[in-house]
């Protein structure tokens, strides 16, 4: 027989149940009759404690777009640029660099396909 407290192939033993099944099987249960289901609360706990991202305010977007669009040759602000968007859109400095990093790697080609687009067509 398996030790209480160990994870088979077939389920997980909560410390909880690991406790109950001792108690069993100390007054002559066979612990195996225990069948466990997560409730609502423990799967509704679960997701409340996972941290919610929010999207940055579309005034801010329209802020950095607007500036990545404008430097698509040379996607990287300089310190005084950095500071004045910091200023214009309330972000920290690390949110920044990570919203341009993010943004080169998922929107500079979308942006530099839809300048060609409108430089071809004029």
């Amino acid at each position: 027989m398996s030790d209480a407290g160990s994870i088979t192939s077939s389920h997980y033993i909560s410390p909880i149940h690991q406790q109950q099944q001792q108690q069993q099987q100390n007054s002559g249960n066979n612990y195996k009759s225990i069948i466990m289901v997560p409730n609502e609360k423990t799967q509704s706990s679960s997701i409340n404690n996972k941290k919610k991202r929010a999207n940055l305010p579309k005034q801010t977007t329209v802020v950095l777009l607007s500036w990545l669009n404008e430097h698509l040759d040379h996607p990287y602000p300089n310190s005084k640029e950095k500071v004045e968007l910091m200023y214009q859109t309330g972000l920290s400095s690390q949110q920044l660099s990570n919203w341009f990093i993010n943004a080169r790697r998922r929107k500079i080609n979308l942006l530099r396909e839809i300048r060609s687009n409108t430089t071809e067509a004029n």
